[in-house]
């Protein structure tokens, strides 16, 4: 359990929180609560979910985070937005249960977490994941190239045809990218017809 301030700022935590991630109460008392997340869902995710919360005064879902050790695990999460009876402040109140399961389930929900359950390549997160260290190990490599692929006129077929016609579509357009890619090239789906090679 945490309780965070109306800007989503750790206030407090119970010994659960810090038995599940790994970090002490006075380590994080006064970080954004997402501090740890682990990248998974990406920023328009975070954003609902803050949009919905702040609309309906509650939230419930599921999300990545990373403990202590830097390893990733997914807790199912009930957010609920309330008034301090004594100073009348708002706070959010968070309860989360760890998913836990096998490590294959672990490995599982990880990988559908980073890539595109259509085609199977690597999802937006993953991709940014990957160009952010590629950026970074730019000074030693000296470059590095992202092409976008995109597909003209692909919402025609998607409505002329049906969308399980488009989806065959969006298979095969992967498939071909991905064969046609080197093997340490990173070929990655990132929304609708939207496909990116990391090279």
């Amino acid at each position: 359990m945490a309780v965070t301030d109306a800007q989503d700022v750790l206030r407090d935590v119970n010994p659960a929180y810090e038995k599940l991630t790994g970090y002490r109460k006075h380590e994080v008392i006064g970080m954004p609560i997402m501090f740890n997340h682990s990248g998974a869902e990406d920023e328009d995710t975070v954003r609902r979910m803050r949009d919905r919360l702040a609309a309906n005064g509650v939230w419930e879902g599921q999300f990545w985070l990373r403990n202590r050790a830097g390893e990733a695990f997914s807790e199912k999460v009930l957010r609920r937005i309330f008034v301090d009876p004594g100073s009348g402040e708002r706070g959010i109140l968070t309860v989360s249960l760890d998913l836990g399961g096998s490590e294959e389930e672990k490995r599982l929900m990880l990988w559908q977490a980073h890539h595109d359950t259509l085609t199977k390549l690597p999802n937006r997160n993953l991709f940014q994941e990957r160009f952010t260290r590629v950026v970074m190990n730019l000074k030693s490599d000296g470059h590095g190239v992202v092409l976008a692929i995109d597909l003209d006129n692909f919402k025609i077929i998607n409505d002329s045809q049906g969308a399980a016609k488009g989806d065959q579509l969006l298979t095969q357009v992967a498939f071909r990218i991905a064969t046609a890619a080197a093997k340490n090239d990173t070929v990655a789906r990132l929304a609708g017809d939207h496909f990116a090679v990391l090279i």
